[in-house]
């Protein structure tokens, strides 16, 4: 895999020393700059952005602002908060990527909480909330609810297809390796 530096495909790892460093490790992406913001991807659907605490206050965008009060980040270029999500994500776009979409349009599939229903148990996305499961020892540390959620939602669209499982779930235990929080062995040769 490689990524894009100003337009051109570059294989990783990259450097353009000391500014910036792109590598893979395991099945995410990361980018590093040398003034401390990290960028990881899984390729998929899932990023995480950390900025120095020096820049609070001093960003916008998709990520908000850093001031640690997430009820003002939804705010778009023009400095008004929006209304509703895919307004906001679609007033950060810089570029259009072909045979990409920003949004559903027509007969959008969207799943009634019968159908995510199914999907609850501990076969799918249910092991993220699992009292005794592998992940109880995040759960004080990250709340699973938010990626519960999203594991159903995601995993309900593509009717259960076990990677969209095993991607939703690894998403938590990415976050939760990078608070040092020990998960208990939760790939089998059945699951993920």
């Amino acid at each position: 895999m490689g990524c894009k530096v100003n337009g051109i495909v570059v294989d990783l790892p990259y450097r353009h020393s000391p500014q910036l460093h792109a590598y893979r490790s395991g099945v995410h992406g990361f980018l590093q700059t040398d003034f401390g913001l990290t960028v990881t991807f899984d390729w998929y659907s899932y990023a995480r952005v950390i900025l120095p605490s020096t820049y609070a206050r001093s960003v916008c965008g998709l990520c908000g602002n850093a001031d640690g009060d997430p009820a003002d980040d939804f705010a778009l270029p023009s400095g008004q908060l929006a209304t509703e999500e895919n307004a906001f994500a679609n007033s950060w776009k810089v570029a259009d990527v072909p045979g990409c979409d920003a949004e559903c349009s027509g007969d959008c599939r969207v799943c009634t909480e019968a159908e995510k229903r199914i999907y609850r148990g501990d076969k799918h996305c249910g092991l993220l909330v699992k009292q005794t499961g592998p992940f109880a020892n995040c759960h004080g540390v990250i709340d699973p609810a938010p990626y519960f959620e999203d594991c159903l939602f995601d995993v309900c669209l593509y009717k259960g297809h076990q990677e969209v499982v095993c991607k939703s779930i690894s998403r938590y235990v990415t976050d939760c390796q990078s608070q040092r929080v020990s998960i208990s062995p939760w790939r089998t040769a059945a699951f993920c």
